[in-house]
């Protein structure tokens, strides 16, 4: 941080911080809020939760273990203690292929703490499997964006992927090929610096009245999966640091993280990411998008066999 008080870009040969931070040309994350909020950090007069401490204290219960080699894509999978059909299914459905078009690729879950029974079987489960990672942070609501944003921090350390990271939930149904295939044709130049998802304006979520009066706002990406490059993750973690949580909404709090360091959604064709009840998809659904939700498990295996 220190390095960076001059307000003037570090060259990446003396850059002391992830090298991707230095590669966004990002300045002192103070200044560049100053551009963006009046008064920087007390701009909500009563957030839904403090800012993080710095260094991310908090003890992790369950992981993975680092990876040995780094995947093409890394998909991030939100989740409950309790929903152990939900992951299993996502494990024999989309989530069991580890390599496709050329591209590795690797599943992580991400929770909560849950009760203490749940903790036994999922560290049987865990120690199986080697996809489970756990914050000692309560399971709940209004913890998600937290509970990510550690996630994050994690997933820089030990697992960082080499070019995409995918973030959803457990209710989702991922075409990985279809995402492969779009990722693609993403131009060379966007993809270091692509936030892809449902698009949505800032439509003031569970932010304070105060804060919508005073035209502070930013865009998003919406909904329970969208796409970062890779490059992104280690600034984005940076960015949590310093930057109060406003809302208890994840997906909000990452493209307000983003919006400080000038990365904005893609304005790219959005409607690749939707929500359909299962009832309700058609065979033109499985091959136009990219995930599909809200989906149980049993109906995860039946789009499973169909996409195949």
């Amino acid at each position: 941080v220190e390095a960076l008080q001059e307000n003037r870009p570090i060259p990446v040969s003396q850059c002391v911080l992830p090298e991707a931070y230095c590669l966004l040309d990002y300045k002192h994350f103070e200044a560049n809020a100053i551009r963006k909020l009046d008064t920087p950090f007390s701009f909500a007069s009563s957030p839904t939760a403090d800012a993080f401490p710095y260094g991310h204290a908090a003890k992790v219960l369950l992981s993975p273990g680092a990876c040995k080699e780094r995947p093409d894509i890394l998909v991030v999978v939100r989740t409950e203690p309790k929903h152990a059909l939900e992951r299993q299914s996502i494990r024999e459905t989309w989530g069991s292929t580890e390599s496709l078009y050329n591209h590795t690729l690797r599943v992580v879950f991400v929770m909560g703490e849950g009760e203490s029974v749940e903790r036994k079987v999922l560290a049987r489960v865990s120690a199986k499997h080697k996809d489970m990672w756990m914050i000692d942070i309560r399971s709940a609501p209004a913890n998600q964006t937290q509970i990510q944003f550690l996630s994050y921090s994690w997933v820089v350390n030990y697992c960082a992927p080499q070019r995409f990271l995918v973030q959803t939930e457990d209710a989702s149904f991922l075409n990985m090929k279809r995402i492969i295939r779009l990722l693609h044709k993403v131009p060379a130049r966007e993809r270091r610096f692509l936030y892809y998802g449902e698009y949505t304006p800032f439509q003031g979520v569970s932010v304070a009245t105060a804060l919508q009066q005073r035209g502070i706002a930013w865009s998003y990406c919406v909904g329970p999966t969208y796409i970062l490059s890779a490059s992104l993750l280690a600034p984005l973690v940076f960015s949590s640091f310093f930057s109060p949580l406003i809302t208890t909404h994840a997906d909000v709090e990452v493209g307000k993280a983003l919006h400080f360091m000038n990365v904005e959604p893609s304005q790219g064709d959005r409607v690749f990411f939707q929500r359909v009840k299962f009832n309700k998809m058609r065979k033109f659904h499985l091959d136009r998008y990219c995930s599909l939700s809200p989906v149980k498990p049993e109906e995860m295996k039946v789009l499973f066999a169909d996409i195949s």
